[in-house]
């Protein structure tokens, strides 16, 4: 118990710390519980910045992992490796999506400044990082940990909307085009939204059957949900071609 109270208090690495507890009895283990206050606060300290740690460090590891596999596979005869792969580690291709976007969009950043880990929670990163999250959300994070404040699933949320909320409002400025200059597509956009001129898009509506093989009740409903956001999201990462906005146009 001592030797154990001795690395946690120099700070040593996680691993350590397992392989010494592993070798420790259940009764040296039990005696914790005698530890001072003093011990008690700072065993709480490191638990709560460790398990940070080890939880950023699997999402942010993952993430690395798949994208390498994902543009290792990205030819067509090859795609069904990567689904493969993730049916093997039994996960699913939203927490695949979601861990992926870590690495893609924070991954530096760790790498650059890996003391910086024990401050996140790891939802609050993954949170961060999702692509309707703003970049700046993302900046303000890391300089918060920086300052040494903690990053949690309120701060996260917080960051998020209040920079969409600045995003949003600047995207809805009317675009000045300097006389002379070629406006772009965005700009012709944004014209027409500032004198009042708007384009109606109508969708269409896609029913999703569910076939349940068995007893429904009996189903993992988050499974489903799951699988049907990953969907939504190869829907939305993919391009469309000229034949399907021909399609699109003339329905």
């Amino acid at each position: 118990m001592k030797k154990l109270m001795s690395l946690i208090r120099e700070g040593e690495s996680v691993q350590r710390v397992l392989r010494v507890t592993a070798d420790m009895s259940q009764l040296d283990l039990d005696a914790l519980g005698s530890i001072s206050d003093d011990e008690h606060t700072i065993l709480e300290v490191w638990a709560a910045k460790s398990a940070n740690v080890v939880g950023v460090e699997h999402t942010v590891s993952i993430g690395c992992i798949l994208c390498i596999l994902n543009a290792a596979s990205a030819t067509e005869s090859r795609r069904e490796v990567f689904t493969r792969v993730l049916n093997e580690l039994q996960i699913s291709r939203t927490q695949a999506y979601r861990s992926m976007a870590v690495w893609q969009r924070s991954g530096k950043m760790f790498c650059d400044s890996s003391d910086l880990a024990y401050m996140f929670v790891p939802e609050a990163l993954k949170l961060l990082c999702e692509s309707k999250s703003p970049d700046r959300a993302l900046e303000e994070a890391f300089e918060m940990a920086k300052n040494g404040m903690a990053v949690d699933i309120k701060a996260a949320r917080r960051l998020r909307a209040v920079h969409r909320e600045s995003y949003e409002q600047a995207d809805e400025s009317p675009s000045v085009v300097e006389p002379g200059t070629l406006a772009t597509e965005s700009s012709k956009s944004e014209e027409a939204r500032s004198t009042g001129l708007f384009r109606v898009f109508t969708g269409r509506v896609v029913k999703i059957a569910l076939e349940f093989r068995g007893n429904p009740d009996d189903i993992e409903r988050k499974s489903i949900i799951d699988d049907i956001l990953a969907f939504v999201n190869e829907l939305a990462e993919s391009r469309p071609n000229t034949s399907d906005q021909t399609a699109i146009a003339s329905s």
